[in-house]
C-alpha cells in the first residue's frame, strides 16, 4: 500500500512539475497568432452564417489550424469557395489550413470562411461571439467576432 501511495505521489508531482512546460510549448503558436477584423454575416432563422477574420502568424514557424468550434453553434466549418467551370461550390478544409511563418491570410466573403451552423442562441447585428481556432500543436486562439448585417460586405 504503501509503494502504491508513493508512485502516485510521484507520478503527481512528475505532472506537476512538467504541465506549465507543456502548456507553454503547446501556446507559443498560438502567442503568435493575431486575428483582426472577425465579423458574422448575420442570417435569418436557422440559415447558417459566415465568418470573416485576417489573421497574422508573426511566429517562425508554420502554424496549422485544424478545427474551429464555439459555445453559440453546434458545428463550425472551414469551407474554400470554388469556381469550377463558373459554378460556385464550397469546400470542407478538412486537413486544415497551414498558414506559413510571417505571414496571413484573410477569410473574407467569395474566398475562405467559417461556416457557422446549427445556431445554439438567437443571433442579431451587433451581437458578439467567440470561436475558438484549434491548432495541430494542441494551441488554441480565441477570436471575439461581431454580428453584423446581412448587407455589410466587409471592412
Amino acid at each position: 500500500m504503501m509503494m502504491k501511495k508513493s508512485l502516485i505521489q510521484a507520478l503527481l508531482a512528475t505532472t506537476l512539475m512538467t504541465s506549465p512546460a507543456l502548456v507553454y510549448a503547446q501556446n507559443e503558436s498560438a502567442q503568435a497568432v493575431e486575428t483582426s477584423n472577425a465579423w458574422i454575416r448575420f442570417t435569418p432563422g436557422t440559415i447558417p452564417m459566415a465568418g470573416y477574420f485576417t489573421l497574422n502568424n508573426s511566429s517562425a514557424e508554420t502554424i496549422t489550424i485544424t478545427s474551429a468550434e464555439s459555445a453559440d453553434f453546434g458545428h463550425v466549418m472551414m469551407h474554400q469557395t470554388v469556381n469550377d467551370s463558373g459554378q460556385m461550390s464550397m469546400q470542407h478544409m478538412g486537413e486544415g489550413l497551414a498558414v506559413t511563418a510571417g505571414s496571413h491570410i484573410s477569410f473574407a466573403p467569395g474566398g475562405m470562411h467559417l461556416m457557422l451552423m446549427q445556431r445554439q442562441r438567437p443571433l442579431n447585428p451587433g451581437d458578439h461571439v467567440n470561436v475558438t481556432l484549434n491548432l495541430a500543436d494542441g494551441g488554441a486562439v480565441s477570436v471575439e467576432f461581431e454580428v453584423k448585417p446581412i448587407s455589410y460586405e466587409g471592412p
